[in-house]
């Protein structure tokens, strides 16, 4: 069974990790590996990942926000063993090495005379990488703040005892009853802004029971705080994924060990809940009045947001395209015999 997700991401507040909280979630073996651009780190990820595919282990693949088609970690919980790559910007160093965390250095694969050459070259790319996310988080704090104002009529418009009525009358139809003892509350992110738009690892919010939150303002996270107080007071054991634009807030709520979900569905997230148990449109807890006095200015957020939106995909794109060049001088300077050699023994020996 594969789970797909994200340990991190660019936020309105710059770049965002939840890396510390995978590490301590996995506390039996972790391996960190250190290693530049290009030198197999998600070759190296996949490749374990797919072993452990093939002999029936349940596989979570943590994917990089920048790059969904590379890898940032893995996971293989019946193995309590966790792999991170653990150079920048998510830098991880070992807090009991040798006995929980294991580093791997593929900066052994180099051949670092073959990379001198090019110093100029990769500094300068490196430089202009850097600059490109420089203007990124100046783009999603703008669209946070214009979000923002936006979400502040809507919270004067939303009415939150109808909210709590509707959240309590749900949970107890999906016989969510008091647990007796505190939830546990874990924080997962399971979408991204990326070159290609949002993308959504829908399968991992799949559950046997989906509700539904539409909105047509991306304000559906005041009704998923009211299902998680809700969840809270009843002691369930919840994930939380995180808006990736502000991780404060809640895109969805999953209750894994009983095969529920509220997810949310919005401009911003083209959710796919085929199926969908129950919707629940968020207009029905907001005062008309306020709408419609305020109706010009959440248009223009909407607006606004979509194009600062168009801009940071074409940017993280640009971006993407250095980055690539830059692996290349990498790649050229590996000895990717070795590593396909030290590959086949890591697999060998931990799956």
């Amino acid at each position: 069974m594969q789970q797909d997700l994200f340990a991190a991401a660019n936020t309105r507040r710059g770049f965002y990790s939840l890396f510390d909280e995978t590490i301590e979630a996995c506390a039996d073996k972790i391996f960190l590996i250190k290693g530049g651009p290009g030198t197999g780190k998600s070759t190296f990820m996949k490749a374990v990942a797919d072993a452990a595919d093939r002999k029936g282990y349940a596989v979570e693949r943590i994917h990089c926000s920048s790059d969904t088609a590379s890898l940032d970690g893995v996971r293989i919980p019946q193995k309590g063993m966790l792999i991170l790559d653990a150079t920048a910007p998510h830098c991880v160093d070992p807090k009991l090495p040798g006995i929980r965390e294991h580093l791997l250095a593929f900066g052994e694969f180099w051949d670092a005379e073959l990379l001198a050459p090019y110093a100029q070259e990769i500094k300068t790319l490196s430089s202009s990488i850097s600059d490109h996310f420089t203007l990124i988080y100046r783009y999603l704090a703008a669209a946070g703040e214009i979000r923002q104002a936006a979400e502040t009529v809507l919270r004067r418009a939303f009415d939150t005892e109808k909210a709590e009525r509707t959240a309590a009358r749900l949970l107890r139809r999906l016989a969510v009853l008091p647990e007796g003892k505190p939830g546990k509350r874990t924080k997962k992110i399971v979408s991204a802004l990326t070159k290609d738009g949002v993308l959504q690892y829908d399968e991992t919010l799949r559950a046997a029971h989906t509700v539904v939150v539409e909105d047509s303002y991306d304000g559906a996270a005041l009704f998923m705080d009211v299902v998680d107080r809700a969840l809270s007071r009843l002691g369930a054991d919840r994930v939380i994924f995180a808006d990736p634009l502000d991780p404060d807030r809640i895109d969805h709520i999953l209750l894994p060990e009983r095969g529920i979900a509220f997810v949310s569905k919005n401009y911003r997230l083209p959710t796919k809940a085929d199926g969908a148990e129950k919707t629940i449109r968020l207009r029905s807890f907001l005062d008309p009045a306020i709408l419609a006095a305020h109706k010009n200015k959440l248009a223009f957020s909407k607006k606004t947001c979509l194009a600062l939106y168009d801009g940071i995909f074409s940017l993280l794109a640009r971006e993407k395209e250095l980055h690539d060049k830059l692996e290349t001088r990498y790649i050229e300077a590996m000895d990717f015999d070795r590593l396909t050699a030290f590959t086949k023994d890591f697999i060998q020996k931990e799956i």
